[in-house]
């Protein structure tokens, strides 16, 4: 009931929940985007954005992000120089889930991670223009594409040479804003061995018995701390290996990752020392490392009542080069993201658009 009413006389806030529920209810899974981008095209083109379709390279089907700007310059195709840019991603993690809502939230695929976010940040500009607190050129927006797999479209990005002072970037984290978030490595262990008969173990190599040793080794490992980011964390992902019960399996493999507090060399140097080391029993281990990033120190701006925190998760920001500082703010919690019963606020939703206003108003007064 007082959500029906605040909707009802507050037209602002009316406007963020019903855009929100439009970006829910358009189906935008990781490779499907193009429909949501469409949609935002339109939507912003009638607020009075310039709007620009970065297509994404060699990617079929074909997807794009959207970079949006108000004020459009004289000499450049399009605006690359803002104080601000605010960011965050059109898609989601399947299967979609449809739009549904209460009286306090809404629900569905992308409701809060991160459609609330965009809606949120769209809002907060809008208002900060009309009322003439930021300068139309201030501000970009920059919705991409695949951060739930690849973060291809923040990658893509870098080729639109957008030369902001600051970054403010769109993820659930549950109205606090962060003071970082942590690195990650992703490796896996491939551990040959040689077959046999189970009854006859002295003939044979077990691949899995040589594996499972290493994960011990490396769950029982002190890794880096850091006094803001806090630990470093490891996770055992997946597991396979062998073929039967009575056969000693040949081959195993572990796929692992690490949330990264300190320096992500530092901690994998450990882990291949750890792997790596002479073996004497016969058995042959591969360490393949599929990816790595430090953590992020993000900036944060004071706003009263919010609190601050360090984000567990990884983001699309180490993905944008240059020299803009990052922040990290959005309504939504991650621990529910990615879930059959994901889900946002509505009163959150709304003071996040107050939240991000006051964020950008600080960033500008701030900025060069």
């Amino acid at each position: 009931m007082g959500a029906q009413s605040t909707e009802t006389s507050m037209p602002s806030q009316s406007k963020v929940l019903t855009l929100l529920r439009s970006l829910i209810s358009i189906r935008s899974t990781t490779l499907q985007e193009q429909s949501v981008v469409d949609f935002l095209k339109t939507y912003l083109t009638q607020q009075g954005w310039h709007v620009h379709l970065q297509p994404i390279p060699d990617s079929s089907p074909v997807r794009h992000n959207i970079y949006a700007y108000r004020s459009k310059p004289e000499t450049d195709n399009i605006r690359t120089n803002v104080k601000v840019l605010l960011n965050s991603h059109v898609d989601t993690v399947p299967p979609h889930i449809e739009l549904s809502e209460d009286d306090e939230n809404l629900y569905g695929r992308g409701s809060c991670d991160a459609k609330a976010s965009v809606a949120a940040q769209i809002c907060a500009v809008e208002d900060l223009i009309e009322e003439g607190k930021i300068a139309e050129e201030d501000v970009g927006l920059l919705y991409v594409v695949g951060e739930e797999t690849n973060h291809i479209g923040m990658i893509a990005a870098n080729s639109l040479n957008i030369n902001a002072q600051y970054l403010l970037v769109g993820e659930p984290t549950e109205m606090m804003i962060a003071e970082g978030h942590k690195g990650m490595i992703k490796a896996d262990i491939v551990v040959k061995g040689q077959a046999g008969h189970s009854g006859y173990p002295e003939r044979g190599k077990s691949a899995i018995a040589a594996l499972v040793d290493i994960l011990h080794d490396l769950q029982h490992t002190e890794w880096p701390s850091d006094p803001v980011l806090g630990a470093t964390t490891l996770n055992l992902g997946q597991i396979s290996g062998g073929v039967a019960a009575n056969v000693i399996p040949e081959d195993a493999r572990a796929d692992i990752s690490f949330r990264v507090s300190t320096n992500a060399e530092q901690v994998a140097a450990q882990l291949r020392t750890i792997v790596e080391q002479p073996r004497t029993d016969g058995v042959h281990v591969t360490l393949t490392i599929r990816g790595m990033q430090n953590p992020v120190r993000c900036e944060t701006v004071d706003v009263d009542g919010v609190e601050k925190f360090v984000a567990r998760y990884f983001t699309d920001i180490p993905y944008l080069k240059g020299t803009q500082k990052p922040l990290l703010f959005g309504p939504g919690s991650i621990l529910v993201a990615h879930s059959e019963k994901e889900f946002v606020k509505k009163d959150d939703v709304i003071r996040s658009v107050r939240i991000i206003k006051q964020i950008v108003q600080n960033l500008v007064h701030r900025a060069v």
